[in-house]
């Protein structure tokens, strides 16, 4: 019997199974040592930081598409214990999956190598399928919004939340994908809105606050773009500020623009964190960053910018940017 699986989107891998019963045993006998999970507003940097974690020796990196985007939205309003319990096992059951099919497969394995991030030695370990992974990095941006729901989905995952500059973050959303345009707002069927309130011909999304809909559609997209990142920063800082959770070690905030001005530095922390051991690949792909990024919302109109800031103020304060 063959079995299909797809791993990142970017290639097919195929193992043959002598019986369904023997297959299935085999994927659910799998042990992920730790996970990790990279959340922050979408354009903070957590595509970088998942990069240098996929070079760390013995780990599978999947991206949020094991999870509908639409998730974290509807996590914020009345949902069950037992619901959020069933999408949490659900999220980590499609990725045990996937890395049933990714642990020894020849061709991940070169395809790790190939991108600087993986070693011949895994390549040889896949290909007598004795290939171990120690660390599962998941990544999901809008997980921001829920960061609750990911301490949950992962019991005694490491968490690394990405923090940049509200108005920069904004800056490369509009400038990379026109999100929160008028036309986009027209419809509920998009990353940043699948769920809101008609209001004229536009949907205001649900994570603006009631009474404030005008105000919001009143503002370029480059503003409402800063109040989303505030929204998930809302959210983000009272669960990870909560002593409990900090208690635990299992929690790290990373700065964006720290990351990128002291690479190595920065990564060195990441690792320690983790208990990751240090190699030259982690670093080649550090320093594949740069910071010239850094401020770039400066370029646009002040008073746009003025705006931003007014409507993030407190959450820009609260991690250092004025």
């Amino acid at each position: 019997m063959i079995w299909r699986v797809v791993h990142e989107g970017s290639h097919t891998n195929y193992f043959d199974s002598v019986a369904h019963d023997n297959q299935y045993a085999r994927i659910r006998a799998l042990k992920v040592h730790q996970y990790c999970v990279v959340l922050g507003c979408p354009r903070s940097g957590t595509t970088f930081v998942a990069g240098v974690l996929r070079a760390v020796s013995h780990s599978e990196y999947f991206k949020g598409d094991n999870l509908f985007v639409t998730v974290p939205h509807v996590l914020n309003h009345a949902v069950s214990e037992e619901i959020r319990h069933a999408l949490g096992y659900g999220l980590r059951n499609s990725l045990e999956w996937r890395l049933g099919g990714a642990t020894n497969s020849l061709i991940a394995a070169c395809k790790r190598w190939s991108d600087g991030c993986g070693s011949l030695a895994e390549v040889l370990e896949a290909f007598r399928r004795r290939r171990e992974v120690k660390w599962l990095i998941y990544k999901e941006p809008f997980l921001a919004f829920a960061p609750d729901f990911a301490w949950e989905a992962f019991p005694g995952a490491h968490v690394i939340h990405i923090v940049r500059d509200g108005r920069d973050c904004a800056d490369s959303l509009v400038r990379t994908f026109g999100v929160l345009s008028d036309e986009r707002l027209k419809r509920l069927e998009n990353n940043d809105a699948p769920m809101g309130r008609k209001h004229g011909d536009r949907f205001v999304p649900w994570w603006v606050e009631g009474g404030r809909e005008h105000e919001f559609l009143s503002v370029t997209p480059f503003v409402r773009s800063a109040w989303m990142w505030k929204e998930m920063m809302r959210r983000c800082h009272p669960f990870f500020s909560d002593p409990s959770i900090r208690a635990t070690g299992r929690v790290l905030e990373v700065k964006y623009e720290q990351l990128v001005n002291a690479p190595v530095r920065e990564g060195r922390r990441i690792m320690e964190f983790l208990g990751a051991e240090w190699n030259n690949r982690i670093e080649k792909q550090l320093l594949k960053g740069h910071s010239s990024s850094i401020g770039i919302h400066k370029q646009r109109q002040p008073k746009e910018v003025m705006e931003a800031t007014r409507i993030a103020r407190a959450e820009l304060e609260l991690y250092g940017y004025r």
